[in-house]
């Protein structure tokens, strides 16, 4: 129960104005209900440090707990417990007037007490030891009576409640010396539960055995002795009373014995709450048996025929046993008979034993015999006619001509063969044995040769060593021209005859070929190859694919072919005719470039044809990579070192001057089309050359470019004047005297991003 008192606002302002209260609860703290005392158990006793646990009804959890102390030897405790908060609504934390409080130690109940606000109460411990007798014993469906006792130190035992099924709960009997019937056999364990006037609580365990009811069970005689048939034979029992299930064992065994032998056996009732037992011996006596052997008279196939056996007695006694052979074994053969087959059966663990015999007969089989094989091709060796029997395999003999010795040379023989198992009888087989004359192996090689003027003949090999013939179309002269000829090879002796055919093939023989002159420098005059045959032969020349010598710069597939009665060849070459490009350079500053592709871009042999005529070349680096050079690369004649120019090409523009008029020769392969690179690595300038053949108007030969440059510069010296020749892409028409780029010239392009320039010559 919660009890609150509730103050008005007016007078919670007032209390804080005035400093008496703050907002604090108006009732005071619940005090306590404490108790204390000994400890007196003597069935498993606590020891100081284990716990005393306080449980009130409706209050989760232990309500309180304190440890065991020990005072003077004696086990004692001190213990608060709380009540309930009256503060709170919600759960209940302790006691309230009246309730109930149960004192644990572990999980027994050692006693209880009322709960009072404020109270300090003595309460010992000394919940009894409960004693519960036996072990007890007794017949089932009997009342069996029950001695309970209690040690209690308190001396206040109160109740006794029995737990005789085991279920943990003492509800089946009430008071100290109860009696109770079992209605099943076995080992019973009852519990008794003895709790003094303080609550306290003792419980303790026994057993009880509830034994079977004794009764009588008698094994049958009439069941003791049996004769083996093959099924289980089965001991029966009478019971005293009478109708009582039972079990029987056969030598310790549940399943009864089928055969014969002595067998202990034991019948054990089994009731429900009724023992007894009885012994005796079951005998199973043997069965008879009966043993027939039969045999007959066979005609002979090859095969044992054997007398069949069967043994056949009671209990599904039946066999096949082999019989025994005055003749060793099953006979095969006409010889082996007459021969007696019998058999003796000693009996087995359930049969006595038996014999009997029987004689068997084998008579000749009729059978055939056939020739094949007849004919056969001569190879040295005898050959021997294919004699079939029916059945297969039977002995024979054979003769050719009256003689048993096969023939081995090609002819007629006339043969015979004749059936000589004594187990079969035949007509002979009457044939004519063949020998064909053999077919050597004849392989002709060589038959691939090259023309040199001399006879070709093809090589033979005969196997086995004959003698042959060889015509070539029909000849027995061998061939010496290149052609394709009927090769005949014929072996023809008493024993091989053979005809070989094949082809002899004399190629034409490959001269040898030279060409040269195969690099010329145009001049506007046809620029023929020369050739050299050996041996000497005529040929043609064409120059790709055309017999018309050119004249004109380029390469030139050449083809030189020989084709005559006896020889042939070919031989291709690449002919090159190489372009002179002519710069004409004045005394002092030239802006030049060429557009040829030099054989080689070294630049003192590019400039070797005014050697000695000028005194420095510069060229510009458009990457901007000789910076440090002011962009410039440069080449003077001589000098030992320094020189940072030192190829020149048919994209390159370049400075050169003179010290003398001359005109710079360039010789080399005519471009197709050149990619130029314009670079912005050098504040946009490009110094270029112009590789083509024809005139390019701007601004159109430099729309590739878009509108990523601003200005042309050419330079021309014989205008003394004004050399320099402008073209500004934005600047006005009239001021623009540049108006085409030509070959010959080197260009200054001021460019704002970088390109390639595609040229075409």
């Amino acid at each position: 129960m919660k009890r609150t008192k509730y103050l008005s606002l007016p007078i919670i302002i007032a209390a804080m104005v005035l400093g008496t209260i703050g907002l604090v609860s108006a009732s005071a703290p619940v005090l306590p209900s404490s108790f204390y005392g000994e400890i007196e158990i003597n069935d498993n006793p606590p020891s100081a440090g284990d716990n005393v646990n306080a449980y009130i009804s409706g209050v989760s959890g232990i309500a309180a707990s304190a440890a065991i102390k020990s005072e003077s030897s004696d086990l004692v405790y001190s213990l608060n417990v709380p009540g309930d908060d009256p503060e709170t609504t919600a759960d209940k934390e302790g006691g309230v007037p009246g309730d109930i409080v149960t004192f644990k130690i572990g999980s027994r109940v050692v006693a209880t007490g009322s709960w009072s606000e404020g109270s300090n109460e003595k309460l010992d411990f000394h919940p009894p030891e409960a004693l519960p007798g036996g072990p007890y014993s007794g017949e089932v469906n009997s009342a069996i009576s029950l001695n309970g006792a209690a040690d209690d130190e308190g001396g206040d035992a109160e109740t006794y409640e029995w737990d005789l099924d085991n279920d943990g709960e003492y509800d089946d009997a009430s008071g100290q010396n109860p009696s109770h019937t079992w209605t099943s056999t076995g080992v019973k364990t009852i519990g008794l539960k003895v709790t003094d006037e303080q609550g306290g609580e003792g419980t303790a365990s026994t057993t009880v055995t509830v034994n079977a009811i004794a009764a009588q069970i008698t094994l049958d005689a009439a069941t003791l002795s049996q004769t083996y048939d093959g099924s289980a034979k089965v001991v029966t029992a009478t019971t005293n009373p009478s109708g009582l299930s039972y079990s029987i064992t056969y030598d310790g065994a549940g399943t009864a014995p089928a055969n014969a032998g002595s067998y202990a056996v034991v019948a054990t009732i089994t009731a429900v709450n009724y023992s007894g037992s009885d012994s005796g011996t079951l005998v199973i006596a043997k069965a008879s048996s009966t043993t027939t052997v039969t045999g007959g008279t066979f005609t002979y196939d090859g095969n044992p025929h054997a007398a069949s056996v069967s043994v056949t007695g009671a209990g599904g006694l039946n066999l096949a046993p082999d019989a025994i052979y005055s003749c060793g074994s099953a006979p095969v053969d006409v010889a082996d008979t007459p021969c007696t087959a019998s058999y003796s059966y000693a009996g087995d663990t359930n049969h006595t034993g038996s014999s009997d015999s029987d004689t068997i007969t084998i008579t000749p089989a009729a059978a055939t015999i056939a020739l094949s094989g007849l004919t056969h091709t001569y190879d040295g060796t005898a050959k021997s006619a294919t004699v079939t029997t029916t059945p297969g395999g039977l002995s024979h003999s054979v003769t050719y001509d009256g003689s048993s010795t096969p023939p081995a040379n090609a002819g007629s023989y006339a043969v015979v063969a004749s059936i000589t198992n004594p187990n079969y009888s035949g007509e002979d087989a009457n044939g004519t044995l063949v020998i064909n004359r053999a077919e050597p192996d004849i392989v002709i090689s060589n038959t691939s040769q090259v023309y040199d003027g001399s006879a070709k003949t093809v090589t033979v090999m005969v196997t086995p060593a004959l003698s042959y013939a060889v015509t070539y179309d029909g000849s027995t002269s061998a061939p010496t021209d290149a052609g394709i000829y009927d090769v005949v090879v014929t072996v023809d002796t008493s024993n091989y005859y053979s005809v070989k055919n094949g082809t002899l093939t004399i190629t034409k023989a490959e001269p040898a070929i030279t060409i040269t002159d195969l690099e010329q420098v145009y001049d506007g005059n046809p620029k023929p190859v020369s050739v050299t045959v050996t041996p000497s032969l005529s040929y043609n020349v064409t120059y790709n694919g055309s017999a018309t010598v050119p004249s004109a710069p380029g390469s030139y597939t050449v083809v030189v072919t020989v084709d005559t009665a006896n020889y042939y060849g070919t031989k291709t070459e690449t002919l090159v005719i190489l372009a002179r490009h002519s710069v004409a350079l004045v005394n002092g500053w030239n802006l030049v470039s060429f557009a040829v592709e030099p054989e080689s871009t070294d630049i003192e042999e590019v400039l070797e044809s005014i050697d000695g005529h000028f005194d420095l070349v510069y060229a510009w680096d458009a990457s901007g990579a000789h910076s440090g050079a002011g962009n410039w690369m440069k080449y003077v004649p001589g000098a030992g070192y320094g020189n940072t120019l030192t190829t020149l090409d048919d994209k390159t523009g370049f400075w050169i001057h003179m010290t003398a008029a001359d005109t710079l020769e360039v010789t080399g392969a005519l471009p197709v089309s050149t990619d130029i690179s314009i670079l912005i690595g050098a504040g946009g300038w490009n110094l270029v050359g112009y590789p083509s053949n024809d005139s390019g108007a701007l601004p159109a030969i430099l729309s590739s470019l878009g509108t990523d440059y601003s200005l042309v510069y050419a330079y021309h010296p014989s205008d003394s004047s004004d050399p320099w020749k402008l073209y500004d892409r934005d600047g006005a028409a009239y001021a623009n005297d540049l108006a085409a780029l030509d070959p010959g010239w080197g260009y200054w392009i001021k460019a704002s991003a970088a390109h390639t320039w595609s040229v075409p010559y």
